[in-house]
């Protein structure tokens, strides 16, 4: 019997100017399909301009997954 050992990860990032609400679907729609192809669940919140992710998944995925955020266009203060 093999296991996998969940990591989860949660961060916080702010959009350097608002979304409008197709961005924030594109945004959404984006993150599901990379989701669905690292095997990865996350949930994500958007208030205001203000976003936090909990992001759960293989430890090697997550961090693939949360190198992106980094240089993601919009957003700032990645922590």
């Amino acid at each position: 019997t093999s296991f996998v050992v969940l990591f989860e990860l949660i961060y916080q990032s702010y959009a350097r100017s608002l979304f409008t609400d197709i961005e924030l679907q594109d945004l959404a729609s984006a993150a599901q399909d990379k989701n669905r192809n690292l095997n990865i669940t996350g949930c994500l919140i958007h208030v205001d301009g203000e976003f936090a992710q909990i992001i759960e998944g293989d430890h090697y995925a997550v961090l693939t997954y949360t190198t992106s955020f980094k240089t993601m266009k919009g957003t700032t203060a990645f922590s």
